[in-house]
């Protein structure tokens, strides 16, 4: 009897600690880890000495485990938990929160200097290389800091430390980060942003614009990529680097995406049907990291096609190199999916991401994008030019062709041609218009002339932009 107590007892022991750890590394789980962050904001608020949470991201994580696989990402994971352990304070607690998520709680905080010894300590730890199977992994992480003031709750301090986090890896990870008044009047602003594009979405205030995008050489227009505006109620006509992060972070660039995507099918199906006369055009439309991580994308596009009668063959998919590694099984299969719809498929600001030309050879695309920031500096830098000669003969190797985005010199667009890149978009031709306005712009073009490779270099080739209203951004994409 008394042994079926004890057997009992530390069963019940076990259950209690698997429901409170991580199975992986062994930390507390966020579970227990709310539990001593409440615990110690308590204590606090009875005292002067502060609490504080750190929150780390290890970056470039989901290159290692596409790359090497989930049991090195394990490995990773295990390593890091105990790195992290040997640098904490006395009294300090580390949890993992799931992923490649840790947080740090730390009590006792005297001064916010402290904090950022720790932190150092973490980044010096976690640059050691670890050595799996022969291969060195680079290990760094992006890390945030924020310190309770006294109406701080659990959940909120945890929030704020993960703001902090972001910043540190929007400015290139491997550091940290304090929250702070400025971060905090930021992350406001982006929750205003939240709900006034939700309302905005609703109202259909995001609307699609359209960039006309050229065959370099014959000069003709071959199709139009649909660019997403949003008419705010107070701030105006504003371009995707004012909003589109915002609804990636909040999900509601699902609901945008697909928008678009009607949006656009319909919108340019119409204008091939109204003008037989002339070539039809196809319709780039892009794809963001969220849409292509959620079921039903194929469905989605399958019923946009469908219900505006346009040809899957006039449809250009665009997907970033980071949002196709966010999770290439997956990115696979979506492609595959959309592949054999019909649709053509394009990276988009190709050799700004990290993609492994392994997965690009796999993965069913025709067309790379090549990124502004290096079209900028045709002519001008060597190495620019050099990277969009060496993007165009890889992507001839491949079998792919190549558009250039954010041409606005006659110069770039004759090195371009040179290079034997095969399409370009810019303002050399034009801003991103509205549907109406684009109608006008390219009957203006056809009617001016039957392309020649000679007349794209001649302004009369380039209708008027003053005869068009568009949002004068310089800002491309959806996402």
């Amino acid at each position: 009897m008394a042994r079926s107590i004890s057997e009992a007892a530390e069963l019940e022991a076990a259950l209690s600690h698997q429901a409170l750890h991580d199975a992986l590394t062994g930390l507390p789980n966020r579970v227990l880890f709310t539990d001593r962050l409440e615990q110690a904001l308590r204590r606090a608020g009875r005292g002067d000495e502060m609490v504080a949470v750190i929150f780390l991201d290890l970056d470039r994580f989901k290159w290692i485990n596409d790359s090497l696989g989930h049991a090195a990402g394990d490995q990773v994971l295990r390593t890091v938990a105990k790195r992290l352990e040997a640098t904490l304070r006395p009294g300090d607690s580390v949890a993992r929160f799931g992923g490649d998520e840790f947080v740090v709680l730390c009590e006792g905080v005297t001064d916010p200097a402290e904090l950022l010894a720790v932190t150092a300590r973490m980044l010096a730890a976690l640059a050691k290389s670890l050595s799996l199977a022969g291969t060195n992994i680079p290990i760094s992480a992006s890390i945030g800091i924020a310190v309770a003031s006294h109406d701080h709750g659990a959940d909120e301090l945890v929030r704020d430390a993960d703001a902090a986090m972001y910043r540190a890896k929007e400015r290139g990870g491997s550091r940290a980060e304090l929250y702070d008044n400025d971060l905090r009047e930021a992350v406001d602003q982006r929750f205003a942003t939240a709900s006034a594009l939700r309302l905005g979405s609703e109202r259909g205030d995001v609307q699609a614009y359209y960039q006309p995008i050229v065959n370099v050489a014959t000069g003709a227009i071959a199709g139009v990529e649909a660019l997403a505006r949003w008419e705010h109620p107070v701030r105006g006509l504003l371009p995707p680097s004012q909003f589109i992060e915002v609804a990636e972070q909040t999900g509601l660039i699902v609901g945008l995406g697909e928008s678009m995507l009607k949006s656009a099918c319909h919108d340019i199906a119409t204008w091939n049907r109204e003008h037989v006369n002339q070539p039809p055009m196809y319709v780039a439309v892009n794809v963001s990291a969220r849409q292509l991580s959620m079921p039903g994308l194929p469905e989605a596009v399958a019923a946009s096609l469908a219900t505006s009668g346009l040809p899957a063959s006039l449809l250009h998919l665009e997907l970033t190199e980071s949002a196709l590694m966010e999770d290439v099984d997956v990115s696979r299969t979506w492609l595959d999916d959309l592949r054999r719809l019909g649709t053509h498929l394009s990276v988009d600001d190709f050799g700004t991401g990290y993609s492994s030309l392994r997965y690009l050879r796999e993965f069913p695309v025709s067309t790379l994008k090549i990124d502004r920031s290096f079209v900028d500096g045709l002519g001008r830098e060597p190495d620019d030019t050099a990277i969009v000669a060496g993007v165009v003969q890889l992507a001839h190797s491949l079998g792919l062709t190549t558009v250039a985005e954010g041409v606005e010199t006659a110069e770039q667009l004759a090195l371009l041609k040179r290079h034997g890149c095969e399409m370009a978009q810019g303002f050399l031709w034009s801003a991103p218009l509205t549907m109406s306005a684009l109608t006008l712009w390219l009957d203006t073009f056809w009617a001016r002339h039957h392309v020649t490779p000679e007349a794209v270099n001649s302004p009369l080739s380039i209708p008027d932009q003053s005869r068009f209203h568009d949002d004068g951004s310089r800002q491309s994409g959806i996402g």
